[in-house]
Parts: C-alpha cells; structure tokens; sequence
C-alpha cells in the first residue's frame, strides 16, 4: 500500500515472515527426522516401527509452529467457531464414514486388478460422500443455502455457443 516502501519493509512484513517461517517447520523436520532415523534404525527391529517413530517426529515437529500460527491469527484476527455447526458436522462424519467403513469391511471385495478393484472402491467413496452431503443437507440451513447458490449459478450461466 505503501509507495516508498523498501525491500527491508517488504522482508519485515508477513509477506517474507510467514514463509519463511514454514522454510525454517520444514528444515527442522527434515534435520530432526534425519537424526531420529539414523538413531533409530539400529534400535527399530520392524519397517513399521520406523513408521510410527516418523509420524511421532512429524506430529511433535509441527505442534510449536501450530501454536505459534494459532497466536498470530489470533492477533490477527477474530476467530468465531459456531460450536453446534462444528459438532453436527462431526458427529455426520462420524456417522457416515462409520457406516461406510463398516460396508467396505462387509462388502469391499479386494482384488489384484487395479482395474477390478477400484471401480468397487470408488462406489463406496461416492456412497459417503453422497451420504455426508444429503445428511447436511437436511440438517443444517447453511448447506441448504450453498446447495441453492450452486444450483442458481448453473441454472444461470450463460451458454458458450
């Protein structure tokens, strides 16, 4: 906004810190995870095991910065979380990619053939999904009012002829 700003005010501002600040997340899992591995591979008797050790690393690498995103968009910004929208989501979702787990588990046959087995798995992705998105249709008003708008925009766009 500022005409005569200078590369130093461009580099101080959240334009560079942001960024750079995900530069520094990415280095220090990187380093970490490099060191964690090199001490653990003679330890870790499973590729598995291996594993956890690097989500664990990759789950503790990201908290900090988490928390310090949390504190500057707090600054930022105010944060209004709709509580009962949130746990009416949550508990569609739960409910549904539940049920929809429990259909694979009963019913997903597994094959060799990509080409016989992923046309069964994407029946069962577009069951949820179809599922999740009529429940939340019917039960909360701002989905209605999105469903509309997406509606009224097809209707409404003009043809390329």
């Amino acid at each position: 906004m500022n005409e005569e700003s200078t590369f130093k005010d461009f580099i101080k501002s959240k334009l560079f810190s942001i960024p750079t600040i995900i530069l520094m997340q990415s280095s220090l899992y990187v380093v970490i995870l490099t060191i964690g591995i090199l001490l653990l591979k003679p330890v870790v008797s499973t590729g598995l095991d291996l594993v956890v050790y690097w989500a664990i690393i990759s789950l503790v690498t990201q908290i900090p910065f988490l928390m310090y995103f949390y504190s500057v968009t707090k600054k930022s910004f105010s944060i209004f979380v709709d509580r009962g929208s949130l746990f009416r989501y949550l508990f569609v979702s739960i409910g549904v990619f539940g049920a929809t787990y429990i259909l694979v588990e009963k019913f997903l046959v597994y094959k060799n053939s990509i080409y016989e087995f992923l046309p069964n798995v994407l029946f069962f992705v577009l069951i949820a999904i179809t599922g999740y998105l009529a429940i939340t249709y019917l039960i909360d008003l701002k989905t209605r009012t999105l469903f509309k708008a997406i509606i009224n925009e097809i209707k409404n766009k003009p043809s390329h002829e």
